[in-house]
């Protein structure tokens, strides 16, 4: 779940979470980033074990959830306004 405590995004956006951002240039240099802070999380987290590395499976694949429901479904339903819905026709 994205929705954190303002605080701690305060936090992040101290460290300069917009300026790595902002150095995404395309989907391999997200996916790094992505993956760096995963291996970040195996090597530093507290505990190592089956359960934590699962968990940080799990958040990314809720985050990619997330970012589905709120970004791409209102760009697909958009989609459908404009050019028609494939799934209301007969094949």
């Amino acid at each position: 779940m994205p929705y954190i405590e303002l605080e701690k995004r305060d936090e992040f956006d101290a460290c300069g979470i917009d300026a790595i951002a902002a150095g995404i240039e395309n989907t391999g240099d997200f996916n790094y980033v992505i993956s760096y802070l995963a291996n970040h999380m195996v090597n530093y987290g507290p505990i190592k074990s089956y359960s934590a590395l699962s968990a940080i499976c799990g958040a990314i694949s809720d985050a990619a959830k997330e970012f589905y429901r709120r970004v791409m479904v209102p760009f697909e339903e958009q989609k459908i306004r404009e050019n028609g819905d494939v799934y209301g026709t007969q094949l």
